[in-house]
């Protein structure tokens, strides 16, 4: 730990150096029925640096997503869609007007969910094989985004999901960790997933206090999900027509169509021209960044989420309830905003006598 002043002078000189080259960070996230911890997920993002997301809001959502996104629309930091768009529409227009139709899953091919008798209904074409999409036209909404966020002049663009908080431990803020990637050539940033558990919170998802700071029990790498995500990509090196999920391909790089981070040993089989891949396309080390997963809020949100997805995958099994709380992990506290740390200062969750400087706000320590 270093002591505030020097802290302060380290932060002086790293805006006095960036200056006009500070770099414009924007989000992209799919949601479906977040309304209770979508507050919290946009703030984060603005406390880390983020200054604007783009919230694609699926059409089978029943609860208050809008209302929340209200205050934040019309500050002008959340651009919200109703999405996917229906055929005919001014949202579908735009997307062939200009050229932002996705290669992998085009406006003509996505499905509703609420035109699907489940939520892996929705399909897309692989040559000749069928597979199920990860969300309602999640692909389409991706290029939609990276469409819309060049032509605001943003520099990158993390295509997230909401219950995922990435932050940089080293560096502070995400800004400040993608003008270093820059620096180093690089077009694209992913991480492997810390999976968190409910730990000892449960109840209903609406009934749940800040996931941030009560959630800090996950499990252990070597016994969990291991994968990773690869979402922070520039916007004057990736393809906008052929953006997915977890790996993207890249253009105007010496590396054309380098995808993912081949850094995964379970991936690697994916990946040709390793050795290009490795120098544009990296997972740098966990200290630079980090991905917190908060999938698993508690048995019944999960159940929840299961029931309404038809996705049995989001539940939550006991022994993964078990596995998903061998390791106390509060390395995400520094990064939260000052107004979600309530719960844990008075005692809450697992937030059992922390280090003091624990609750210190991001912009008075560094790690």
């Amino acid at each position: 730990p270093i002591t505030m002043l020097r802290y302060a002078r380290v932060i002086l000189a790293a805006s006095s150096a960036a200056g006009a080259m500070e770099e414009r960070v924007a989000i992209c996230a799919l949601a479906r029925d977040e309304g209770p911890f979508l507050a919290e997920f946009l703030d984060f993002y603005r406390h880390g640096g983020v200054t604007k997301a783009f919230l694609y809001v699926d059409d089978a959502t029943v609860d208050d997503t809008w209302a929340v996104l209200e205050p934040y629309t019309a500050r002008g930091s959340v651009d919200a869609f109703a999405w996917p768009p229906r055929p005919g529409s001014a949202l579908a227009a735009e997307i062939r007007a200009r050229g932002w139709a996705n290669a992998w899953e085009p406006v003509t091919r996505t499905r509703h969910f609420t035109e699907a008798a489940e939520k892996n209904n929705c399909t897309i074409r692989h040559g000749k094989r069928i597979k199920p999409s990860h969300c309602a036209g999640h692909f389409q909404a991706s290029s939609h985004c990276v469409g819309r966020a060049r032509s605001e002049g943003y520099d990158w663009i993390g295509l997230i999901d909401p219950d995922e908080f990435w932050f940089s431990p080293r560096y502070g803020t995400l800004p400040l960790l993608l003008r270093a990637e820059r620096r180093r050539g690089t077009v694209g940033v992913g991480q492997n997933a810390f999976v968190y558990g409910p730990g000892r919170q449960s109840g209903a998802c609406r009934s749940l206090p800040p996931i941030t700071t009560t959630h800090l029990l996950r499990g252990n790498a070597s016994k969990v999900e291991h994968w990773s995500k690869f979402p922070w990509v520039r916007l004057d090196s990736v393809d906008l027509n052929r953006v997915k999920v977890h790996e993207h391909a890249f253009t105007n790089h010496r590396c054309h169509n380098c995808r993912g981070a081949s850094h995964n040993p379970y991936h690697r089989h994916a990946y040709k021209n390793l050795s290009c891949c490795d120098a544009v396309a990296r997972l740098p080390d966990a200290r630079d960044l980090r991905l917190n997963h908060y999938q698993y809020k508690s048995l019944a949100c999960s159940r929840e989420k299961a029931r309404r997805n038809a996705n049995p995958s989001s539940l939550l099994s006991r022994k993964k309830e078990v596995l998903l709380a061998e390791v106390y992990d509060d390395a995400i506290l520094p990064f939260v905003p000052p107004k979600y740390k309530g719960p844990c200062l008075k005692g809450g969750g697992h937030c059992a006598e922390p280090p003091a400087s624990t609750f210190t706000d991001v912009r008075e320590v560094i790690q």
